[in-house]
């Protein structure tokens, strides 16, 4: 009995001394509900996808999977990177001038909406040039239509949810998470089912319109009404742009690598059941970086309050890159010992591609340690060394699966860049972080 008490107590200790370590009450602080909305979605994008590969023909599937990696590769680009932007202007501003922060916010939202507008229309008015470039024929207008819709209110999203991790609202996105990721899944599932192909991207669309009302709408009710005279900021518009450009290109370089990528496994042997078989090992593998990925959104405000503090800003960064690397290591090890049977729920077929889903989920790895080098990157405004960074990477990604694709090697072989690329990044970044952090907190 002694012994157990012993062993008790010598536990207790162990698990006390592991949360001081990961820092868990600091970060997780209001990770939690934001974990809550990322998780609905991205499990709402998994499941989609499964019953829309089981609806649709292969090729279609690999279509569809086409159509979702243009669409959040080009949301960037046009958006200028301005959730990120939004995210971290406002949470360093949101307690220092209300007054600024509600005026930055609206001139933002703004900015954004007539910039996505204006391309929306570009894209709409010049649709036989534009169909063809990306990625349909001119005999799948509805689908082409369907693609700017989508494409259009995921722009907006981005901006509308990173004036909301600004405000650390993550209750509420979690909230209009749950509610759009109902809504897209019985609209789409309904829609496939009569329309095939046309209308999984159409629910998808429909979807995305839904969370840009809800989010708009609360925004609206907790922002704009509680200031009335709101200010279109004309000068902070270089503001804006001084600080979204590096980060639109910087997040822009690694989306245009992928769906490069992409767009080359589909002109080679079997292309488009390749990038299904791809995208299907993608979907899980977004999985195992969804506490990651929530981690690092939530820690740029937090590091943003303490970046005077040097001791209390590196033990931040250091429990994040620490909880990261034990979540990601955990989930992955789980995927891969049922990597079999997790593939062939998209596809009977698929099961015998489960080394794709293996190869990905050991990159998921690099992945999370490197989205807490980027969050350290922002907080020092050197966004143009993360867009050298990430072009680094693109350049080894695209290089090494260009080489794969040649032999033949289709979905493995871009698994196979996935790995070793990330694997060296991660290590640059790292290298990169440690002497920067020296050099300014010295």
């Amino acid at each position: 009995m002694l012994k157990f008490k012993k062993f008790k107590i010598y536990l207790l200790s162990k698990i006390n001394y592991v949360f001081k370590i990961l820092n868990v009450n600091q970060i997780l602080k209001g990770s939690s509900w934001n974990l809550i909305g990322t998780v609905v979605s991205q499990v709402t994008m998994l499941f989609l996808g499964i019953i829309v590969s089981r609806m649709i023909l292969n090729d279609d599937f690999g279509k569809f999977s086409l159509i979702r990696s243009t669409v959040l590769t080009f949301s960037v680009l046009i958006g200028i990177g301005i959730g990120v932007v939004n995210t971290n202007l406002v949470s360093k501003n949101r307690l220092v001038n209300i007054k600024y922060t509600h005026d930055l916010i609206f001139t933002s939202i703004v900015l954004t909406t007539i910039i996505t507008l204006l391309v929306s229309v570009t894209l709409l008015l010049f649709e036989a040039s534009f169909s063809n470039m990306i990625f349909v024929n001119n005999q799948q207008s509805l689908i082409y239509k369907f693609f700017v819709g989508l494409l259009f209110f995921t722009v907006i999203n981005l901006a509308l949810t990173g004036v909301l991790q600004g405000l650390k609202e993550y209750t509420l996105i979690a909230k209009i998470a749950v509610y759009t990721s109902l809504v897209t899944i019985f609209i789409t599932v309904i829609s496939t089912y009569y329309f095939r192909l046309e209308g999984a991207i159409f629910g998808l669309a429909i979807g995305a319109f839904f969370s840009a009302f809800f989010l708009g709408k609360n925004i609206y009710v907790k922002i704009y009404k509680t200031n009335t005279k709101l200010s279109f900021l004309k000068n902070e518009i270089l503001v804006l742009l001084k600080f979204g450009i590096p980060v639109m290109l910087a997040s822009q370089v690694p989306l245009t690598a992928l769906w490069y990528v992409n767009f080359i496994v589909t002109k080679s042997q079997n292309g488009y059941l390749n990038l299904g078989i791809l995208d299907s090992a993608m979907r899980y593998t977004s999985m195992i970086v969804l506490i990651p990925n929530s981690i690092s959104q939530v820690i740029l405000p937090l590091l943003n309050q303490n970046i005077s503090y040097y001791h209390k800003f590196r033990e931040i960064i250091k429990s994040a890159l620490r909880y990261n690397l034990i979540i990601s290591i955990t989930i992955s090890f789980a995927i891969v010992c049922f990597s079999e049977e997790l593939m062939s729920l998209y596809n009977s077929n698929f099961s015998s591609y489960n080394l794709v889903l293996i190869v990905l989920s050991i990159s998921t790895v690099f992945i999370s340690l490197n989205s807490i080098f980027t969050q350290f990157l922002l907080t020092q405004n050197a966004v143009w060394q993360g867009f050298i960074l990430n072009l680094l990477w693109a350049f080894l990604y695209i290089s090494i699966s260009s080489y794969f694709i040649r032999i033949n090697y289709g979905a493995k072989g871009v698994a196979y860049a996935h790995l070793i690329s990330y694997a060296i990044y991660t290590l640059i970044s790292y290298i990169y972080y440690l002497k920067k952090i020296n050099l300014v907190y010295r």
